[in-house]
């Protein structure tokens, strides 16, 4: 249920991001990057929306039913092959993991639960 106490004290978001890089040449054409990030961020906003206007865009609100802190972390690997001054190929792979650190502590205290699914292959 929302608290709608919480709509009256909204406090702006904010967030402490930490971000390591590093870059290497392998070969004379392959150019490698890896980058290793995480994000906290506090008191979320989310946006909700409300309705879709002209060329289908969405009319959107902001909403925060209570205070919620998430966690976002990850990799991304993007690597740049030229085989000529004129041509060349990029590619990149980024694995992100997201957490809302409310749910899980919730889950901790019972508050939600479930019902696992064994799944089997036939």
């Amino acid at each position: 249920m929302t608290n709608l106490a919480s709509f009256a004290t909204v406090t702006p978001e904010s967030s402490i991001s930490f971000n390591v890089s590093g870059d290497t040449v392998l070969g004379r054409s392959v150019h490698l990057h890896v980058s290793a990030f995480r994000n906290h961020v506090r008191d979320l906003i989310e946006t909700l929306p409300i309705a879709i206007r002209q060329a289908w865009a969405a009319g959107v609100s902001y909403l925060r039913p209570e205070p919620r802190i998430v966690t976002q972390r990850g990799v991304s690997m993007p690597c740049r092959w030229r085989s000529s001054n004129e041509t060349g190929l990029s590619v990149g792979y980024q694995f992100l993991d997201t957490r809302d650190l409310d749910v899980i502590e919730g889950i901790d205290r019972g508050q939600y639960f479930g019902r696992k699914n064994d799944v089997t292959s036939a």
